[in-house]
Order: C-alpha cells, then structure tokens, then sequence
C-alpha cells in the first residue's frame, strides 16, 4: 500500500481476514513489512491468527496497528502455512479521520422525467405507481 508523502508515524491501520479450512492445522495471519523487491523484508507486525471460517461463524476480529515511524510504504503477505482472505483494510491518517467531510448535492429538478415502476420513462399522464422526483405517486 502506498499513499501520498507516505505512512506517517501515528496513522493507525485497521486489518481483518478470515482463512478457510476443514481441519483447524492450519496457521493464518498477515505480516505487515517494507523493503523493496529483491531486498530482505523488514517484518514491521503480524496480525493475530485469522479466524477459520470453516469452523466458526464469527465476525473477522479487527486488529489495529499504530505505526511507530514513517514509512514510504507497506506491504502485507501471509504469516502462516495456509492462504488467508483479507477482508478489511482502512488507514486512519495521524489517528483521525480525514477524507470527505461534506457533500454539497445539486438541488432536484422540480419537473423531472415520468418513471414506471420498471424504471421505464413514461408520459407524465400515465397511470398508476409512478416515479416522479425520486417520490412515488399514484396517479
């Protein structure tokens, strides 16, 4: 994962995953590293073990890893012997939300198009359930 100017020391990364076997053998977690390809990896975490989904019908537990240093990136690969499904990541910028704060909508057009409840358009005379200006009205 790269992000603009990098990983900054206190953003906060959210990860959670699953891994999927019949027997519970199998280790599966995910080890977050940096270093670029053809360099030995520095291992920066590793999550706690997944949770097998062949055997338990919980949730993925979240797990929260707040760096300690920047870093330009981060990479994540399995940290187990069996292949795991990461299902959520979420990157928290210095330990606060950042990213859409408001959203400013055109205002609807008061003589919009005539839908069926089909979603087909329709005259604005038709007959019965109809989509006008996102409200249904019976006609």
């Amino acid at each position: 994962m790269t992000t603009e100017g990098g990983f900054k020391k206190g953003d906060v990364i959210t990860v959670s995953g699953v891994f999927n076997n019949s027997d519970n053998t199998k280790k599966a977690a995910v080890a977050f590293f940096t270093g670029e390809v053809g360099a030995k990896a520095k291992t920066y975490h590793t999550t706690e073990q997944f949770i097998n989904s062949k055997l338990a019908a919980d949730d993925p537990t979240e797990e929260q890893i707040t760096l300690a240093e920047d870093m330009p990136g981060v990479k994540f690969g399995r940290s187990g012997n069996t292949g795991a499904c990461v299902v959520k990541v979420t990157v928290v910028r210095g330990g606060t939300s950042t990213g859409i704060s408001s959203v400013n909508a055109a205002a609807a057009k008061k003589n919009g198009k005539t839908y069926n409840m089909a979603g087909q358009e329709v005259s604005s005379s038709a007959k019965g359930i109809v989509i006008k200006n996102g409200k249904k009205y019976v006609k």
